[in-house]
């Protein structure tokens, strides 16, 4: 019963991410960053992955860092699947042999192909807040669309490489194919 309550706590967490606006945000001293470092979190909730974590479970974030203390302090003694969950910069895909998702940064945008095929032959789910993100090789963006922060998903990429990404997850996207 308990388990099934946080499961939707977790899923209610993330319905009212997806309709919050930025301007309520901005209200309640929410800022952008801080709403998708949370999503990052409830993903590691709602994505299986082939093989459990070997220690902490690790968010990565590649390129310039635009969540500064966001995202450490909405991961500080978090946990996910039992597992500990973390952050940790990485500068390149190679830094992130250990990384359960890569968040890659807009900075990253002249060299997406080459970091998508390299985090490719991994079992990473790769996000990010730049458009086109799902169509290039990635697997969850994080849009910003008429003041709302909504998900684009391609399941396929995500498939591709071992990962499962739960059908409540998919109910609150926009689901992108090849």
């Amino acid at each position: 019963m308990a388990r099934a309550l946080g499961a939707w706590a977790a899923l209610a967490l993330c319905a009212w991410a997806v309709l919050a606006s930025p301007a309520v945000l901005a209200r309640s001293g929410i800022d952008e960053y801080a709403l998708k470092a949370a999503f990052l979190y409830q993903f590691t909730k709602y994505v299986s992955w082939p093989e459990p974590a070997a220690g902490p479970v690790t968010i990565c974030v590649l390129g310039d860092d635009p969540f500064g203390r966001a995202l450490d302090q909405t991961l500080a003694a978090r946990k996910s699947k039992g597992q500990l969950v973390v952050a940790k910069r990485i500068e390149s895909p190679s830094g992130g042999r250990d990384c359960r998702i890569v968040f890659v940064s807009r900075s990253e945008r002249p060299r997406l192909d080459g970091i998508l095929r390299s985090l490719g032959r991994q079992a990473t789910l790769t996000v990010a807040d730049m458009s086109g993100f799902p169509s290039r090789g990635g697997m969850i963006n994080l849009k910003l669309d008429a003041d709302r922060i909504k998900l684009e998903i391609n399941p396929g990429n995500a498939e591709r490489v071992g990962l499962k990404i739960r059908s409540e997850l998919l109910r609150l996207a926009e689901v992108v194919h090849d």
